[in-house]
């Protein structure tokens, strides 16, 4: 004895538009790693405000994010 899913015109619309938009925010997220990861590596790059994760120490497991404005 299976399982038998019915689909209707209404589900296989929203599954067909929830699809669409969980592509289009893994292209943007991996837009933004890459961004953020060049930046990470260029530091003459990076902006003069913006948010920047800290580190205080190697026992320090969760990383700290800051709001910082350079002058």
């Amino acid at each position: 004895m299976g399982l038998v899913f019915y689909s209707t015109p209404e589900v296989t619309s929203l599954s067909v538009w929830l699809i669409s938009v969980v592509q289009e925010a893994i292209k943007y997220l991996e837009i933004f790693l890459h961004i953020w990861l060049n930046n990470l590596r260029s530091p003459s790059s990076w902006p003069a405000y913006g948010w920047r994760l800290v580190v205080r120490g190697e026992d320090d497991w969760m990383p700290e994010a800051q709001f910082f404005v350079s002058r």
